[in-house]
């Protein structure tokens, strides 16, 4: 791996070039972050093997790191000598540069550089660099000029690369999950959505099976998408076992992709008859957290900053402060027995700027380890039930959620049973179906669906003295919202 690049492993290359459908007597191809050439390699073999192969095939590749940019090179001769054996004239241009500004000149209409949209390409195969983008940086201001949001730079190649593409062009790239959600990339969801129609999104059901050699924690994707087109329907396939193998495909409805309802347009990658039934399941959930009076925020807290405010030990002068590792059973259990400060001191700024008033909240984690078993884990911390947390104020560390009302607790029947359900094995699916991250954002809290108030206080009652056993608690949720099905 080079600077957040991840080579493709050649039986997943092979599996993307086989999802290419144009014939095209001439096939331009762009890939803006080639590495070595698998990509291109694999394409090449397709349309050699194929019964009336084109006629030209024109290759633009860009890759700025020496070493890589040499085994590219060597790639080139390689495919141009194949591709001579077919029949097909083989053009190609090695680009030994930063993708992201000579996309943005190609693309600016006052510069010399720039290409017209019937001068761009037909074909874009990518498995771009993964690595976050800084605001202030070069890179994000030359993309804010082309009216493009990123905050990573493969939903920044992948953006440039659908501008880059004439319409009709198939766009196949190998990219993390994480742009299905999340309010970070949300402007890329906007411009996927506006500007291409997606037809096929490929899941790996091994989080690390695409890249094992690299230790790659993130889900992966294959997205096709086909530019200025009109969404229709979209093929769902997943490997289970070999990444370059398809063990099972649908076609999912459009409706299905994208809720009309979702603001923040999440993608839900929906595969079989148990997933469709759990979108209809809470896509019937009637509520929302404004129609609850409840809020959800991120901790206050970020520990690091505030040094010079936390204590080791608590005291009569000092408030809670609550930590991820703190959440236990649907509890909060606190002081933690760790080197991490236990408490926040009492002052005007700590009180305006880092505590909340003492109360009935519902913590859920933003990041889940590993070992996990479900992707939302939540807590309540009530103070009555916290030995030693008598001051009337307390603190929330940054790596959590809080569900509050108006910045302060809520009564303790409704947090018990936004954390009774949080928890439930339906919010953990429902999660895995548009996220492949284990982060959880106050935006994913925001837009799940939830049972109505009376539901959700009578949910409370089953977890009041403890999260019960997982069945248990699932049998609970479905008996109240009347499916026993759960």
């Amino acid at each position: 791996m080079l600077r957040g690049q991840y080579m493709t492993p050649y039986e997943v290359a092979e599996l993307m070039a086989g999802l290419i459908n144009i014939t095209a007597d001439e096939i331009r191809i762009l890939e803006p972050g080639a590495g070595i050439g698998s990509l291109i390699a694999a394409a090449v073999e397709f349309f050699a093997a194929k019964p009336t192969p084109p006629r030209v095939i024109k290759v633009t590749a860009y890759e700025r790191e020496p070493i890589l940019a040499m085994h590219l090179e060597i790639t080139l001769r390689q495919c141009a000598i194949y591709a001579k054996a077919a029949g097909i004239h083989f053009e190609s241009q090695l680009i030994r540069g930063d993708f992201i500004k000579r996309a943005s000149r190609t693309l600016d209409v006052k510069r010399p550089e720039y290409k017209a949209p019937d001068e761009h390409y037909n074909l874009i195969l990518t498995n771009p660099p993964y690595r976050k983008l800084r605001s202030d940086s070069l890179h994000a201001r030359l993309l804010r000029r082309q009216s493009i949001s990123a905050t990573n730079l493969y939903t920044a190649f992948v953006s440039l690369a659908i501008r880059l593409a004439r319409p009709g062009a198939e766009i196949i790239a190998l990219i993390p999950r994480s742009f299905c959600n999340g309010p970070f990339f949300r402007g890329f969801r906007k411009l996927l959505l506006r500007d291409t129609a997606i037809c096929r999104l490929h899941v790996f059901e091994s989080r690390s099976s695409v890249f094992k050699a690299d230790s790659v924690l993130q889900e992966n994707v294959i997205l096709k998408a086909v530019r200025s087109a009109d969404q229709g329907d979209v093929v769902v396939s997943c490997a289970n076992g070999s990444p370059g193998s398809i063990s099972s495909e649908e076609s999912m409805h459009k409706s299905l992709l994208i809720w009309e309802d979702d603001p923040g347009e999440f993608i839900h990658i929906v595969l079989g008859a148990e997933d469709k039934s759990l979108i209809a399941l809470m896509r019937r959930l009637p509520t929302t957290l404004a129609d609850l009076g409840v809020e959800v925020s991120t901790g206050r807290v970020v520990d690091f900053r505030a040094l010079d405010h936390l204590r080791r030990l608590a005291s009569p002068h000092t408030a809670p402060l609550i930590y991820p590792g703190d959440l236990v059973a649907g509890h909060v259990v606190w002081p933690h027995q760790t080197r991490k400060p236990n408490s926040v001191a009492l002052n005007e700024v700590t009180k305006k700027k880092l505590l909340l008033p003492s109360g009935n909240y519902v913590l859920v984690k933003r990041f889940t380890a590993k070992e996990e078993r479900r992707r939302v884990v939540a807590a309540v911390y009530n103070p009555d039930l916290v030995l030693g947390a008598e001051s009337p104020w307390v603190g929330f560390e940054n790596h959590l959620n809080y569900y509050h009302s108006a910045g302060a607790g809520i009564s303790a029947q409704l947090a018990y049973g936004l954390m009774a359900y949080l928890n439930t094995s339906l919010v953990d699916r429902y999660s895995r179906l548009y996220s492949g991250h284990t982060q959880v954002n106050v935006t994913d809290l925001r837009s799940l669906r939830y049972p109505t108030l009376a539901q959700l206080l009578t949910l409370g009652s089953v977890a009041n003295g403890g999260l019960p056993e997982q069945h248990v608690l699932d049998q609970a949720l479905g008996r109240v919202l009347e499916s026993p099905s759960l």
